[in-house]
């Protein structure tokens, strides 16, 4: 609930002119263009910083701000990278993440990232990473490093508030991601097996 004090001193503001009010009103009218624009910055500085990558290939997915990873493959890759500001079911948080489309397999994937053989590719994303079995998901990293780069507090997180950040702290948070992308790409030989394991689980769930 907003605070009556601030609601008056915000008031106070536009009292003097009303053209201060009318400047504000424009302002308003335009917020999601500004917003839509900032976004819209990032994601072309992220392509950009990816697009001579020899093997992965990014993608912009729908969303304010998502993005995923496909490794370039002889064979068909279920798991892949993603980065997504604001997740649907998670609007407060950015996550990088290891997702698959397939949740039919989800569940022996997590198992198999458990194993001695694969846990690398958890270690790969940090130690705040989580090994999550929901909707896809695998692995998560709820990005705290890039809210300390950019001196941001989680509790101040919202799409919106983070356009700013998209549009006018661009490089801060590509450069992240890019350490982010390289860190994956030390255990890319294991997330391939992976993505092995997982076309044989399809192909198992479609032959019965």
């Amino acid at each position: 609930m907003l605070n009556k004090q601030l609601l008056l001193d915000t008031m106070d503001l536009f009292k003097e002119q009303p053209r201060h009010w009318n400047y504000y009103v424009e302002f308003c009218n335009l917020k999601k263009e500004i917003i839509d624009s900032w976004y819209g910055r990032l994601k072309a500085q992220i392509l950009v910083e990816f697009k001579n990558d020899t093997d992965i290939k990014c993608i912009v997915d729908d969303g304010p701000c998502s993005f995923y990873w496909e490794l370039l493959s002889s064979i068909e890759t279920p798991v892949n990278l993603w980065f997504e500001i604001s997740p649907q079911e998670f609007p407060n948080e950015i996550w990088f993440s290891l997702y698959t489309g397939d949740s039919n397999i989800l569940t022996t994937l997590v198992k198999m990232i458990q194993n001695s053989k694969f846990e690398k590719i958890q270690f790969a994303f940090g130690d705040s990473s989580l090994l999550l079995n929901y909707k896809g998901y695998l692995i998560v990293d709820k990005c705290q490093d890039v809210f300390e780069k950019l001196d941001l507090q989680t509790e101040q997180f919202s799409l919106d508030c983070f356009a700013w950040y998209a549009g006018n702290r661009t490089e801060i948070i590509v450069k992240e991601l890019r350490k982010k992308v390289d860190k994956i790409k030390e255990v890319s030989t294991l997330l391939e097996e992976l993505n092995q394991e997982a076309k044989k689980l399809m192909d198992v769930q479609n032959n019965l």
